[in-house]
């Protein structure tokens, strides 16, 4: 389930002294000061065209064909079609592949859209991509993935340059955002969860690597306990979790929090954890969606089938602590 990034809530702050005759440049001023995102679109060089050429030729052969093809954009230019499509130029490749969410919706499910967003997804998929190299001695490449809380598919989409879809899985407790998944035609294989899970529909030790973006960023101290121990049995021995925690500075930050930063964070320094409560009906006898700071310390504490054993930061989400956990 993807939920409103922490990116929207400071892309437009001012800095305390700004620079004489220089205007404070927001996430969005500055992509589109680069020229191949001028108005928001998104064009692609003649070597990129080359490639999109020869699978827009494969595109019969299947999409297993057409992503090894693709997959010599690398990583950024993969990206860039996946939030491209469909497109007029290449009528099978828009067929075989996903149609990118209307941006309506994805300003909805995350707080941001479009190349903004586009930026801050690569960042986290490389990121991990990277974690999981350094902490495995193995690569992403063909290895199988669980999207826990997989919103409308931003992240299944961006995995598929590292897997097949049919090894790339989501999940999420949305009806809604597994039906946004359905409508873009999404081929990887999505279920149903529970806001606070006792077990997840797959069998165990399915999953090379399983990741959570934004999603403990949002749940109680319980949910958090529960998700953690479900994802445990489906993940592989010689596996990785990754997820993101906000830091206590984060209510500092959000100003729905201004009149109540010094208590949540007080809180957050006393018992480890801050947790404000949303209205969102979960159908659930506990609170378990609003949002959350944690310390790595009481993390290590509910996580009590998981190690940590990493942690990173994007620049483009500097509020979103990537947490990496391997199994006990």
């Amino acid at each position: 389930m993807e939920l409103a990034s922490i990116k929207r809530i400071f892309s437009g702050e001012k800095p305390a002294k700004p620079l004489a005759q220089k205007p404070p440049v927001t996430a969005r001023d500055f992509m589109s000061d680069r020229p191949q995102n001028a108005g928001l679109k998104i064009n692609f060089l003649s070597f990129e065209r080359e490639i999109l050429n020869r699978a827009e030729a494969l595109a019969g052969s299947g999409i297993p064909a057409v992503l090894s093809v693709l997959r010599r954009l690398g990583l950024d230019g993969f990206s860039r079609l996946m939030w491209s499509l469909p497109l007029e130029a290449y009528p099978q490749l828009s067929k075989c592949l996903p149609k990118m969410t209307d941006m309506a919706v994805q300003a909805k499910w995350t707080g941001q859209s479009g190349l903004p967003l586009m930026v801050q997804s690569v960042s986290f998929v490389r990121a991990v991509a990277d974690d999981y190299n350094r902490l495995t001695g193995r690569s992403l490449a063909g290895a199988t993935m669980l999207d826990f809380g997989c919103g409308y598919g931003r992240f299944l989409r961006l995995m598929t340059y590292y897997s097949d879809p049919d090894k790339v899985h989501g999940c999420d407790p949305m009806e809604a955002s597994l039906d946004q998944c359905l409508s873009c035609d999404i081929p990887n294989a999505i279920e149903m969860s529970d806001y606070v899970p006792e077990t997840l529909p797959y069998p165990d030790k399915t999953f090379d690597f399983a990741f959570a973006f934004s999603v403990f960023t949002h749940t109680s101290g319980q949910a958090m306990h529960a998700a953690l121990k479900a994802l445990r049995p489906v993940v592989k021995q010689n596996g990785l979790l990754a997820i993101t925690i906000r830091p206590e500075e984060y209510w500092s930050i959000n100003p729905t929090y201004a009149k109540r930063a010094e208590t949540m964070i007080a809180a957050h320094q006393t018992r480890g954890l801050a947790f404000a409560p949303h209205a969102l009906n979960t159908s659930t006898e506990i609170p378990a969606y609003g949002d959350t700071s944690v310390s790595l310390e009481k993390l290590a504490e509910i996580a009590e089938d998981w190690d940590i054993v990493g942690t990173n930061i994007s620049s483009e989400d500097f509020y979103q602590i990537i947490v990496l956990l391997k199994p006990k």
